[in-house]
C-alpha cells in the first residue's frame, strides 16, 4: 500500500510513549488508591499525620483522598504519594502517652521527695483514665536548675478532648499535691540565698520532713483529689 512501515511504527510508538508519559501520574494514583482500599490504613474520620499533611479523613477517591486540618482547611493528597510515605494514623490509637518532666527546686530534702513522688504514684493509681501497669514515676536527673522527676503514664482515652481534660486533670493534681506537700517547682534561674542575716531567722522556710504528718496531707490530698474527679 506505499505506505512507510518504519515510519508509521516509530510514530506509534513515539505516541504510545508520550501517552505513558502523560498518564503516568494517573496511574500510579490509581494504583496507590488500590492499595489504600485493600490496605486500609486508615478511615474515614481518622486522625492522620504523614510528611506532608496532618488531619482528619474526609474522603478517600479513585485519584486523592481529602484530609482536613486543623484550621479547618480541606487539602487533597494523591493517593500515590500517600502509598510512598509513612502515614502515622493517630486515630487508631488504644492508648496515648503523657511524659512530663516535673522540675522542683533543689533544697528539698531526699525524704520530702521520696513521699512526693509516693503521692504522684497515688494520682496514677486513683484516676480512671489512666493505664496502671507499665508507669515511669521515677527522680532521674539533676539539671542545672532543678532537680528533675520523670512522670510518664499511658491514657486510655477516646479521642483529643478527653485527652486534654484527663491531662488537666492530672496537671492540677500534681500541682495541688506539691502545695501541700510544701514542695516548690523550679524554672531556669539564678537564685541568691541568705542563708544567715545577723539577728534575725534564715529567710529560707524549713521544710517538714515529719514522715506521719505528710503522710497524713497526702490522704487528705487523695481525698480531694478523687471527689473532684468524680465531678468531672
Amino acid at each position: 500500500m506505499e505506505v512507510n512501515v518504519t515510519a508509521l511504527i516509530a510514530g506509534v510508538s513515539i505516541g504510545g510513549l508520550a501517552l505513558a508519559l502523560a498518564a503516568q501520574d494517573t496511574v500510579k494514583n490509581l494504583i496507590g488508591s488500590a492499595m489504600i482500599f485493600f490496605d486500609r490504613p486508615f478511615q474515614i474520620g481518622d486522625y492522620v499525620s504523614g510528611a506532608d499533611f496532618e488531619g482528619t479523613i474526609v474522603e478517600v477517591g479513585f485519584r486523592s483522598t481529602r484530609i482536613r486540618r486543623v484550621d479547618f482547611t480541606i487539602i487533597s493528597v494523591p493517593n500515590g504519594a500517600i502509598s510512598n510515605v509513612t502515614v502515622a494514623n493517630l486515630g487508631m490509637r488504644k492508648f496515648r502517652m503523657f511524659i512530663l518532666n516535673i522540675g522542683i527546686t533543689y533544697d528539698t530534702p531526699p525524704a520530702l521527695i521520696e513521699k512526693f513522688l509516693e503521692g504522684l504514684k497515688l494520682i496514677i493509681h486513683n484516676h480512671p483514665a489512666t493505664v496502671k501497669d507499665n508507669y515511669f514515676v521515677h527522680f532521674n536527673n539533676l539539671e542545672a536548675s532543678s532537680l528533675n522527676i520523670l512522670f510518664r503514664v499511658a491514657l486510655q482515652v477516646p479521642d483529643l478532648a478527653l485527652d486534654l481534660a484527663t491531662k488537666e486533670e492530672l496537671l492540677l493534681g500534681i500541682m495541688r499535691l506539691a502545695e501541700s506537700l510544701g514542695i516548690n517547682f523550679a524554672f531556669p534561674s539564678t537564685s541568691l540565698y541568705v542563708e544567715q542575716i545577723p539577728d534575725q531567722k534564715s529567710p529560707i522556710a524549713p521544710y517538714n520532713t515529719n514522715s506521719d504528718e505528710i503522710d497524713r496531707k497526702i490522704e487528705t490530698f487523695l481525698e480531694d483529689f478523687k471527689k473532684r474527679i468524680s465531678t468531672t
